[in-house]
């Protein structure tokens, strides 16, 4: 067997340098490398976002199913607004206190005023106030505290696949009801419009189904969140 040691100096060195990697092809492979990731970060940040939105979705599912069920047992009405609110009085059927936090929302927090712990825990979704409705029924009032201990009924909603029932709240926001009337209206100012991308967000509608909708055309030229004619049409 012919042994390196027995090659001239120069088939040796033609030996070792056949044999090696470049500075220049390793600085190629390496950049082949950078490109390759540069390229597929995106993508994976893409899937992990879409995989945060199904959850989200799952979850705003899930309460739409309860709030169904809820108005199966208390005289077709959902939730009213009056303590204690939503989050306690749906517990005892979705009974899962993670379904109210959403993955992709950073520090979701509750309401402060809420009557019990189950009402003052973190939460990344609130529920339609329905006040376009418990205003016609008030004679057109637009006072908020006329509206206290009112709850919607769900055969007076005409078109409940088209009617929001749940939105992503602001990450900061301790509301449990999302107004339409409330000062510029805190469907604006209280409601995270891009949890999920550029401009998107889910929206849990009132026959339990959800939708992922850009903003803003959760709100205008249609309000989803208004039962009403003039509701439905006007963007406050």
């Amino acid at each position: 067997m012919l042994s390196l040691r027995s090659l001239s100096a120069p088939q040796a060195h033609a030996r070792r340098t056949h044999r090696a990697f470049t500075l220049i092809e390793l600085l190629v492979v390496i950049a082949i490398i950078a490109l390759l990731i540069g390229i597929l970060l995106p993508a994976l940040g893409q899937a992990r976002e879409a995989g945060r939105s199904i959850v989200c979705a799952s979850q705003m599912r899930q309460l739409g199913t309860a709030a169904n069920m809820y108005a199966d047992d208390n005289r077709d009405r959902f939730p009213q607004r009056s303590r204690p609110h939503w989050v306690d009085r749906l517990t005892t059927i979705y009974e899962m206190q993670p379904i109210l936090e959403c993955p992709a929302d950073p520090e979701p927090v509750g309401g402060w005023n809420g009557d019990s712990d189950i009402d003052r825990e973190p939460r990344s979704y609130f529920i339609n106030g329905f006040n376009d409705a418990f205003s016609d029924q008030k004679d057109g009032s637009r006072n908020l505290g006329d509206f206290d201990g009112l709850a919607m009924q769900r055969g007076l909603i005409w078109n409940p696949s088209d009617v929001a029932l749940w939105a992503e709240k602001d990450t900061g926001s301790q509301h449990y009801y999302l107004d339409i009337l409330e000062g510029l209206g805190n469907d604006f100012t209280e409601m995270e419009p891009n949890r999920h991308g550029t401009g998107v967000a889910n929206y849990g509608f009132s026959d339990s189904s959800v939708r992922v909708i850009k903003y803003p055309e959760a709100l205008t030229p249609v309000n989803i969140f208004g039962t009403t004619r003039w509701g439905r049409e006007s963007a406050f």
